[in-house]
């Protein structure tokens, strides 16, 4: 006996002893469609720059000198809704590189027009363009314009070449005729801005990764008619590593910037903007990390999402977990081919709510990929009540994503009455459940109690009780004019409806 407990024990010493060692094993981000080009369809041919706003994706697509606009609001099934190209109705658009949208509007640089764009998306099927400022218009340095940022009246653009190395600000309160209002130069005051790539604006700072510089710049815009050198970090500074940094991202006190010679995600901590300081790093292959010559990172909650390449031949999204800034690890990755995913040369990436979108310049596509495992939000046993308490129509909705095994219930409140339709719409397979609840009864219109139906009239039940997989939807309509209430004649808690995953 004494053998066998000995025996017993070093098994369970053995298992503890590999967990302790592997630890957790890391999720994965899951393909869940890709939008291609074709002549007919989208403008995606060599797409380069991402920017999700609300339901749409704006693309820009140097293949086809053109700005695309994409309805994401299903995300399983994308539709090409309208597009800006170079040339019509005045828009200069050749070879765009960088897209930033705010409000109504879509500001886009383009490195062979030497210009910034600004087109009219308040009709995303048919956008327009508005205004345009061009290299040396009233001073403006604009000559291979790389990225931008909008906020506020201003448009911040990073200029690359000859009379560029700088930083431009553009004053584009007046949209449709956009001016120069300040400039900040390579060497002036210190600024290291040489081939300025990326740029990320947070409150009074420009924080900018310069290529030709090795260095994070940081510039203060407090006054944006005249930018000044706040601070700046280079390559090598206290384990930094800023070999050819690529993109940059800003999430409170730290800077996320892609490292592509260094194959590595530096953070920096610039909680004092005049001396910021290397703060954490993970490089490829730590832990399993895929980032082979990283190009765009951005920042949702703790974790920072990489458009990488797993060799000079492919691509991918590495997904990092940066709630520790100072020990940044592996939390999962998808790479080209995974589930049907299109990542060959994946370039600029976007999180919104559950998905990242990804341009994947060789593949030529917009890949969509499920990422939900690290919002948070649908995960697995996840519930949701929403109540009504208003004596209003209501049209409700609710958007289930994998993976979803939890409940989302619809309760009626006090003093409401309720009209109108649930739409339910899953892109994970499915299954639906209507019930009153608390004795409850239905009324009609005229308030005549039906006192023999707890439940929905039967035609809606049988009818709208059913299951789909993919993008399915369906109404549920539990108005025609019928009241809901308890026997009582107060308004109450009586009837949920419950979608479960099969």
């Amino acid at each position: 006996m004494t053998e066998i407990r000995k025996k017993i024990e070093l098994g369970i010493f053995t298992v503890l002893l590999i967990l302790f060692c592997v630890g957790a094993v890391a999720a994965a981000p899951v393909h869940v469609t890709s939008l291609t080009h074709n002549a007919s369809g989208p403008f995606m041919a060599q797409p380069n720059s991402v920017f999700v706003s609300g339901n749409y994706a704006y693309v820009t697509s140097p293949g086809t000198n053109s700005l695309g606009i994409y309805d994401v609001s299903n995300p399983a099934v994308p539709v090409h809704q309208g597009n800006v190209v170079h040339g019509e109705g005045g828009a200069v658009l050749d070879n765009p590189n960088s897209v930033f949208v705010s409000s109504n509007y879509a500001y886009i640089t383009s490195s062979d027009s030497n210009s910034l764009e600004i087109a009219d998306v308040s009709n995303p099927s048919a956008p327009v363009h508005m205004g345009s400022i061009v290299n040396g218009a009233g001073g403006a340095l604009l000559d291979f314009p790389c990225s931008i940022f909008v906020s506020g009246n201003y448009a911040f653009v990073t200029s690359m070449y000859s009379t560029g190395n700088a930083l431009e600000i553009i004053d584009v309160s007046n949209k449709a005729a956009p001016v120069h209002a300040g400039s900040i130069v390579n060497g002036a005051g210190g600024a290291l801005l040489g081939n300025p790539q990326d740029i990320f604006v947070s409150g009074n700072y420009a924080y900018i990764a310069s290529t030709g510089s090795n260095a994070l710049e940081i510039v203060d815009i407090s006054n944006p008619l005249a930018p000044v050198h706040k601070g700046s970090i280079v390559n090598g500074a206290g384990g930094a590593l800023l070999s050819i940094p690529t993109s940059v991202y800003v999430s409170g006190n730290y800077v996320y910037i892609t490292s592509k010679m260094d194959h590595a995600l530096e953070i920096i901590d610039v909680s004092n903007p005049a001396a910021p300081f290397h703060k954490g790093k993970i490089s490829n292959g730590a832990g399993g990390a895929v980032l082979f010559m990283p190009k765009s990172v951005f920042v949702s909650g703790n974790y920072a999402y990489v458009a990488t390449s797993t060799s000079p031949m492919d691509g991918a999204m590495e997904v990092v977990d940066v709630s520790n800034p100072a020990a940044p690890v592996h939390a999962g990755s998808i790479v080209h081919g995974d589930g049907g995913a299109l990542m060959i040369g994946a370039n600029s990436v976007f999180v919104s709510g559950q998905y990242a979108y990804v341009t994947s310049e060789a593949s030529s596509a917009l890949e969509i990929i499920g990422v939900s495992e690290y919002t948070g939000t649908g995960s697995s046993g996840a519930s949701a009540t929403t109540t009504i308490n208003a004596a209003v129509q209501q049209q409700l909705s609710v958007a289930l994503t994998d993976p979803f095994t939890g409940t989302w219930a619809l309760s009626q409140g006090a003093n409401s009455q309720n009209y109108g339709n649930l739409s339910i719409t899953a892109n994970v397979p499915w299954s639906e459940s209507t019930s009153a609840t608390n004795g409850d009864y239905l009324m009609s219109g005229s308030s005549t109690p039906l006192t023999n139906k707890l439940q929905l009239n039967a035609a809606d039940v049988t009818a709208y009780t059913t299951s789909g997989v993919g993008s399915s939807s369906t109404a549920l309509n539990f108005a025609q004019e019928v009241i809901i209430a308890d026997p009582a004649g107060s308004y109450g808690t009586v009837v949920t409806f419950t979608v479960n995953a099969v």
